[in-house]
């Protein structure tokens, strides 16, 4: 689990770094996906792509332990965001890196 969170740490880490380090995030970009093909978008567009995606893998991850016999556990963003309030921390989860 200190692998895990060392990883994820880092990797915000880096997220976080290139988010703040862009400009212009409706500059057009056109990555290429190799079943769909090219995409010609914005950056904000992939931006929002990552964010949501990030829903898809937190659903998985729960109906998991709710099939190994866990409880299931809320996984909408702004809950998280009031039970750090309720722990007294600030609201923006990047204060930490």
């Amino acid at each position: 689990m200190d692998e895990m969170e060392a990883k994820y740490r880092f990797l915000s880490s880096q997220y976080i770094h290139f988010i703040n380090s862009q400009t212009n995030f409706e500059r057009v970009v056109t990555p290429t996906q190799p079943h769909f093909g090219r995409l010609e978008t914005t950056l904000f567009q992939l931006v929002n792509h990552v964010s949501n995606h990030s829903t898809y893998h937190r659903g998985n991850l729960s109906a998991m332990l709710r099939q190994a016999g866990h409880s299931g556990v809320s996984t909408d963003y702004v809950f998280y965001l009031f039970e750090r309030q309720r722990e007294g921390e600030k609201s923006s989860p990047w204060n930490n890196f």
